[in-house]
């Protein structure tokens, strides 16, 4: 199978037919629907545990039936995909905020009047609304935004929207994914855990900024899911014209120079927000206009006409496949189970029951060294703070007497006097904060340096037990560039304001050296109790400052652990199951299942 990037669809070349040599005879492939019926025929025999799969392949086969293409809206946070969505569909429907809105994935369907549903995870029945926008807007606004539903804990499953959406007339169902790239790990992972129903997907960029990485690697993991892919730059008005074609050849040149794209892909420009303004009065298409979303709306409308049947074949296919390989895995693994001894099944839980104690053990020695070792660096500003307190003040007065020596004035001499020691006194703590950033940075970036691969040592020790951990970790990324940057921009205190230069007519009197002898002895303590509370301040930032670095290396450190301790627990527990349900079960026949798998891989053979 290829892909042709530059119209995002899968080409898929047919292998030369199977010639019998007994009959001399051409063996037709099976359509996509005589796979599906025939598969469907096999799933009859399968074991309770495909029934997940079997589900799947009854819904290939309903999607065929309907010829109903899933076209899902991706797009990193805050690229306003669900403004997006309202505007497409011409109805305000979906929650919009500059926070992370959507939690659960939202499929929006054809229906001549609005509905919503929404589903759940456990045995909970559904919640269906019906015909009040403002009902179904604020059921939206509760069960799939992150702010009122945060980490799904109401047990969401999805939500289903039923609209009177010209653009949905034609069999396209609208699929709204939560935003990958936020704080919120979990709406990543949901977005492409979504992408396994999707045929074609609408992905949002935007002006602020045109392009991440975060999105070329998001992309890269959604062509491996989706063979067509519709680009759609947002928020175009937020750029100057002179610009906007400066910002189209960078996200092409992305596009071309890291997934593959050739120069010939398609970009839309949009303004999401200004074509919503059109739901308020679905018959002036002024501001739909002004958006630009006809030009998209017309681009969907023809490759339903167009190319409808063959994507959705073609994504289909993958998805069949997908489901094929997924029967035959798990027949083949209770065959090996049957076939294996009970020990053996017991030996492996126990090894990972083992595995588990000593990632919870790495993960509680982690967080403690962590700590041991902010203690360090706060121990090591402490001592330098104080070891340099001595040594600016003697560069102050040394500094102060040098400019005394040359005393030629009055008052305006004296204030330009307070000016330049002021201004020595913020330059030597600019110097000295900078310098103990750059040193406090080497530590810094050691720890999570180091715990970063000690997490990955873990995580390559446990690929062969856990296949959740397979999932890309993205540790290492995140705290290798960990430091702290120079933007806290601490600065000392206007020193200049604190010394005295009220001097009276006797002053002018004196001679040009006791003049400066008093002015010395005038700020002596002034300039002490200026240096030393700029220190107090120095100080106590610096702890602050370390202190939210190494909470921030714990924080992701945490994540990762909690993620994985997730995956190693549900292993164990299935383990556990397993073992329960071969001592209680009394066929363990193999035959069945070899047989099953034989004709699965048959059909799996047939898929092009």
């Amino acid at each position: 199978m290829s892909t042709n990037k530059s119209s995002g669809i899968t080409e898929v070349k047919k292998e030369s037919p199977d010639v019998s040599t007994a009959e001399s005879t051409v063996k037709e492939p099976l359509s996509i629907d005589e796979l599906v019926d025939s598969a469907l025929v096999q799933c009859e025999q399968l074991p309770h545990y495909c029934n997940h799969y079997k589900d799947q392949i009854k819904e290939l086969r309903n999607r065929l039936s309907t010829g109903q293409l899933h076209l899902a809206v991706l797009g990193q946070f805050n690229r306003g995909k669900s403004t997006f969505i309202n505007a497409l569909i011409k109805h305000k429907i979906l929650p919009t905020s500059v926070l992370p809105v959507t939690s659960v994935p939202t499929f929006i369907s054809y229906d001549e009047s609005l509905s919503c549903k929404v589903r759940f995870l456990k045995s909970m029945p559904d919640l269906v609304v019906k015909q009040s926008i403002e009902n179904i807007t604020a059921t939206l606004s509760k069960y799939v935004a992150e702010e009122n539903n945060p980490r799904n804990q109401f047990c969401v499953k999805d939500v289903h929207i039923g609209c009177p959406s010209a653009i949905l007339q034609n069999g396209t169902m609208l699929i709204d994914t939560p935003g990958f790239g936020s704080t919120f790990v979990h709406n990543t992972r949901t977005a492409l855990d979504t992408l396994v129903d999707c045929d074609a997907a609408l992905f949002l960029l935007s002006a602020d900024p045109p392009m991440t990485q975060t999105e070329v690697e998001f992309l890269k993991q959604v062509q491996q899911y989706v063979p067509r892919i519709f680009f759609i730059l947002n928020k175009i008005d937020l750029l100057p014209d002179k610009d906007i074609d400066k910002v189209d050849r960078f996200i092409r040149q992305m596009l071309i120079s890291n997934l593959g794209y050739s120069s010939d892909v398609k970009l839309f420009h949009v303004c999401a927000a200004e074509a919503e303004k059109a739901t308020q009065n679905t018959s002036d298409n002024t501001n739909w206009s002004a958006g630009n979303l006809e030009q998209i709306k017309t681009e969907i409308l023809e490759f339903m006409v167009r190319e409808k049947y063959f994507t959705l074949s073609q994504a289909l296919n993958d998805k069949l496949k997908d489901a094929f390989e997924g029967i035959i895995t798990s027949l083949q693994k209770d065959a090996e189970e049957k076939k294996a001894p009970l020990e053996l099944l017991q030996k492996e839980k126990d090894e990972l029951s083992t595995r588990f104690d000593e990632i919870k053990k790495s993960m509680e020695k982690d967080l403690k060294l962590i700590q041991i070792e902010k203690d360090a660096v706060i121990k090591y500003v402490n001592e330098k703070i104080s070891s340099h307190k001595e040594q600016i003040e003697e560069q102050v007065f040394a500094h102060l007497d040098n400019l005394l020596a040359d005393s030629s004035g009055g008052i305006s001499w004296i204030q330009g006097l307070a000016t330049a020691t002021g201004t020595f006194i913020i330059d030597s703590f600019a110097n000295l904060y900078l310098s103990m950033v750059a040193r406090i940075n080497k530590p810094v970036r050691k720890a999570a340096l180091l715990h970063s691969k000690e997490y990955s040592a873990i995580t390559d020790s446990v690929q062969g037990f856990v296949s959740g951990a397979n999932r890309k970790s993205f540790l290492l990324e995140k705290l290798e560039n960990i430091e702290i940057g120079t933007e806290e921009s601490w600065k000392a205190g206007n020193v200049a304001q604190k010394l005295d230069t009220r001097f009276g007519w006797s002053d002018h009197l004196r001679s040009s050296q006791s003049k400066a002898r008093r002015i010395r002895q005038r700020w002596d303590e002034i300039i002490k109790a200026s240096i030393a509370a700029e220190f107090d301040s120095l100080e106590s930032h610096l702890k602050e400052i370390v202190d939210r670095v190494f909470e921030k290396i714990k924080s992701l450190l945490s994540e990762e652990y909690f993620f994985l301790s997730q995956d190693l627990e549900s292993i164990v527990e299935k383990k556990e199951k397993a073992i329960k349900e071969r001592i209680n079960r009394k066929d363990n026949s193999v035959e069945p299942l070899e047989k099953l798998i034989a004709a699965f891989s048959t059909l799996k053979d047939e898929l092009v």
